[in-house]
């Protein structure tokens, strides 16, 4: 039997063989139920959750707020400055009517404003065009828009961010110079952002970034106290591939989104970013990496910002 360190919370069990190989056979994490019902030190000493099989539960959308808000009350790393906005953004709060939103010229403001990484698909349905940019401004019915778009304008009022960047909306597909011009700026576009959502694993856009998941088999256990109450403790399986290295779960090699080729700079510029993977929600910083059912390592995977600990002092200046 082998005990984790505090990155992965549980223990492996392994066997050898005669010919002085080792082979794993277990791979075994704890968490606890969502309600944290339990008595402490327990909470404090397991931070991993069940996973939900629905991400938009209200426990799941919490705990990205939660890491939200720990992440700016704690990191120094990760100073989040209000930047200037980029030349269009839909504004969350603008509404003419309920169940709309309004995309917006921005002139040099500064606030804070959330980005959206996903896939396009073959094709996308609901875009800015010529023949569309002065309605866009009007107002856009939520639910005309595509279940991705729809999810992040969910998640990301959520977190309190009135505007929202999606590069489809926000830059005229059929304007040449527009596109140009607009998509030059992608580097700073993100870079400046409070934060990035991330469809990890919807294929295209209809998908949406909350899809359902297949969350691994639990099995409780129960640890009597001193006082006759019992604390419940969520045993499960972790992928066994996956034992050796905390970064693998980094890679989201098998996700769709990781397949194209935009992503790369998205989340290379981005200061940090909420990803919906297909089997659970991420949450990654310039100080953590951490998942749901608390896999955590105190880097990210790569960045823009290679000595990214200097990031407060230089944003500060």
């Amino acid at each position: 039997m082998r005990n984790y360190d505090n990155e992965m919370p549980g223990f492996q069990v392994w066997v050898g063989s005669c010919e002085d190989v080792m082979y794993l056979v277990a791979n075994v994490g704890f968490c606890l139920n969502n309600d944290v019902s339990s008595l402490p030190p327990l909470p404090l000493l397991v931070r991993g959750r069940r996973i939900e099989q629905s991400p938009s539960s209200s426990n799941t959308l919490y705990r990205a707020s939660q890491w939200v808000e720990e992440c700016n009350t704690n990191h120094n790393t990760c100073a989040i400055r209000k930047a200037p906005l980029p030349r269009r953004v839909l504004d969350l709060a603008q509404t003419t009517t309920p169940g709309t939103i309004k995309r917006v010229e921005t002139d040099g403001e500064h606030a804070s404003y959330a980005c959206l990484s996903y896939c396009w698909g073959t094709v996308l349905h609901f875009t800015t065009t010529k023949a569309t940019l002065d309605a866009r401004k009007s107002g856009i019915d939520i639910l005309d828009l595509p279940k991705t778009f729809q999810d992040a304008i969910l998640i990301v009022s959520g977190l309190g961010v009135r505007y929202l960047w999606i590069d489809c909306l926000c830059i005229c597909q059929d304007d040449v110079k527009d596109w140009e011009r607009e998509s030059s700026k992608m580097a700073s576009i993100y870079s400046n952002s409070y934060i990035a959502i991330a469809a990890a694993a919807a294929v295209d856009s209809t998908q949406g970034c909350l899809i359902p998941r297949r969350p691994p088999r639990y099995v409780e256990i129960n640890l009597p106290t001193s006082a006759g109450a019992d604390r419940s403790l969520l045993a499960f399986l972790r992928p066994a591939n996956r034992a050796q290295d905390v970064k693998s779960y980094m890679t989201f090699s098998d996700e769709p989104l990781s397949q194209r080729g935009w992503v790369l700079q998205e989340r290379f510029f981005a200061p940090r970013t909420i990803h919906f993977a297909s089997d659970q929600m991420y949450f990654e910083c310039h100080q953590n990496f951490v998942s749901e059912d608390r896999i955590l390592t105190n880097e990210r995977y790569f960045t823009y910002w290679p000595d990214y600990r200097r990031l407060a002092e230089r944003t500060a200046e």
